[in-house]
């Protein structure tokens, strides 16, 4: 899995996330702005976003944790093709 750095107009950062030379989706962290001026010490919450613009439901603790469910989502839809195919 491979990732690209990038950040968007709202200063959220963000990763796109590829399995092979595929675009799977997109990795953003995201941490409230009372927490970064608290200075707090909890690590962001990742949010994934799949390439049609719809996201994955939930919150994950790890940006590889985001990444791997996009993979799986991925993953699942190519199986499913195949199915029809």
């Amino acid at each position: 899995m491979t990732y690209f750095t990038f950040e968007t107009r709202r200063w959220r950062r963000g990763e796109r996330t590829f399995d092979g030379d595929t675009n799977v989706g997109e990795v953003f962290a995201h941490k409230p702005l009372r927490e970064r001026l608290a200075l707090d010490d909890r690590p962001p919450l990742y949010f994934a976003k799949l390439p049609t613009g719809r996201w994955l439901p939930g919150q994950f603790l790890a940006r590889h944790d985001a990444a791997e469910a996009l993979r799986a989502h991925f993953r699942a839809e190519l199986y499913e093709e195949e199915l029809t195919a």
